[in-house]
């Protein structure tokens, strides 16, 4: 859950360095930061997936469940 509030924070500040750039650096560095983002929830995600598919546990499914809340949250 940690890599998840990191690429949110690592997002915001990405964007604050490029607001005075002009539009297509603007949009270089927004596809390049919400691609950091996405995989800093879908890694998680699919990881926790993978787990409750390999062990079972509860704990994995609602881990995975509150990721995918959360990129659809942000997407």
């Amino acid at each position: 859950m940690i890599a998840i509030f990191a690429g949110i924070k690592v997002f915001g500040k990405r964007m604050k360095i490029v607001q005075n750039a002009s539009l297509p650096v603007k949009l270089e560095k927004y596809r390049e930061s919400f691609i950091i983002r996405a995989a800093s929830i879908e890694g998680p995600a699919f990881f926790f997936i993978t787990g409750y598919l390999l062990t079972g546990a509860s704990e994995f499914a609602f881990e995975a469940v509150a990721c995918l809340l959360i990129l659809f949250i942000f997407y």
